[in-house]
């Protein structure tokens, strides 16, 4: 590059803002955008949203995007039922009524929800904010909103009968939902969205009591995530009548600990079965049966397996077995093209037994000819990640210690493969990656 100094009186005269096209303005307010997320990283999100908006200030050609960006995703914080916050309320929503644009920018609506702030649900201004914003959003060919119900440390519940029309007018404009660690929470912030996409839910419970919701307009979702409700199969059981429809789904992730669980799961993947395309599994619990959750011959377009096992407890090749037991229910014409397996253990059960050797008392030689068999001469990927920690009996004395914590694993890495793997790790159509983590 070439880099020329030019005198004072040769230098070209400073262009005005207002000369230049509004195409350029929004470029370089999206460069603003990029060093300032990069410079105010570890900044709370007000003070980062305040240093960015005041750049609509610079210019009233930078107003547009700014806001654009700005009010992209929006975080609703409220306290208790006070004059204070009563006020904080009627501003947004009187901002939104003289700004109707802005409620055209909302993207992402973060609800934080503490037991001292339910009643905001069910006042008239944050319903009007939310027609406004469902106004704002008319028109459009696919939902662009995305909705997070989010708590703090500790578990709010939502009290029976209340915030039932938190998603009345705008569920059919939301995309994607997230509901995270709360209780009794009405189905129909569910049902209310038609045309949901995504539904994540962890650590919640749903209201016992039967809502008012029409099966037929019950969402049809393509993705389904559910982490550790309460009373999981009758959760299940109700989520799947009266808040969505799982026929359509294409990827189906559940986590449970225990049998009840496993219960809920199999309808789900039953009612979907013509078009899951990605199932993920989390046992925490090991000696739990996953075998007969599924005939995965029976769901003829699924394209990506992902299973988290616990093997920290001493009968491992139960597990082990029991998962290929699942996987050999797949048929020889499947169109499975990625297996992902995560394996939690303890690495030494005995004194010089590091990770590598625990891990090499598994069956792998089953795991083995089960990929093998599965992968059919077609290209399948493999990715194996091993998460072990020690726990050393207490009778240890140093140098056995040393012994079992010295050296990484991962530099073993291919010879481990080829020997506990040696038929998939000879076939070309096979991918295989593994490694280990120690947590």
């Amino acid at each position: 590059m070439h880099v020329s100094c030019c005198s004072p009186d040769r230098l070209p005269k400073i262009m005005s803002l207002s000369m230049l096209s509004q195409e350029i303005i929004d470029e370089i307010v999206d460069i603003l955008q990029d060093i300032d997320s990069d410079s105010d990283s570890d900044s709370d999100d007000n003070s980062e949203s305040f240093q960015f908006s005041s750049y609509a200030l610079i210019s009233k050609n930078f107003r547009p995007r700014t806001q654009q960006i700005s009010f992209a995703y929006v975080i609703f914080r409220f306290s208790k039922n006070d004059s204070s916050s009563i006020t904080k309320l009627r501003d947004q929503r009187n901002m939104l009524e003289r700004n109707p644009k802005i409620a055209g920018y909302l993207r992402t609506l973060v609800f934080f929800v503490k037991k001292a702030n339910i009643w905001t649900f069910d006042h008239p201004d944050f319903i009007r904010m939310m027609e406004l914003i469902a106004k704002a959003s008319k028109g459009r060919t696919h939902p662009q909103l995305d909705i997070e119900f989010d708590s703090a440390r500790i578990r709010p519940r939502i009290p029976d009968h209340s915030a039932q029309r938190v998603l009345e007018v705008i569920g059919p404009h939301v995309r994607n939902l997230d509901i995270h660690g709360i209780d009794n929470v009405p189905f129909r912030w569910i049902a209310d969205c038609s045309n949901l996409v995504k539904l994540d839910m962890v650590r919640i419970s749903l209201a016992k009591n039967d809502p008012e919701t029409t099966p037929s307009l019950l969402p049809r979702l393509h993705v389904l995530i559910l982490s550790w409700p309460a009373n999981y199969t009758v959760a299940i059981d109700s989520l799947t009548k009266f808040a969505l429809d799982p026929s359509c789904l294409r990827k189906f992730q559940t986590e449970f600990e225990d049998e009840l669980c496993i219960a809920g799961v199999g309808p789900v993947i039953k009612a979907c079965r013509s078009s899951l395309e990605h199932l993920k599994i989390s046992c925490n619990e090991g000696r739990l049966r996953i075998a007969n959750l599924a005939n995965l011959s029976e769901i003829p377009n699924l394209k990506i397996l992902s299973f988290k096992i616990d093997l920290s407890w001493e009968d491992h090749d139960d597990a082990l077995e029991d998962l290929c037991a699942l996987l050999n229910t797949s048929s020889n014409d499947n169109k499975i093209e990625e297996i992902t397996l995560e394996l939690h253990v303890v690495a030494n059960r005995r004194p010089g037994v590091g990770a590598l050797g625990r891990v090499a008392e598994y069956n792998w030689r089953m795991v083995d000819s089960t990929m093998v068999r599965l992968s059919n001469n077609k290209k399948l990927k493999i990715d194996i990640q091993i998460y072990y920690f020690y726990e050393p009996e207490s009778d240890l004395d140093e140098n056995e210690l040393n012994d079992i914590n010295e050296g990484d694993p991962n530099d073993q890495l291919e010879g481990w493969m080829a020997e506990q793997l040696p038929l998939a790790s000879r076939r070309s159509h096979i991918v295989l990656h593994a490694k280990f983590h120690r947590v």
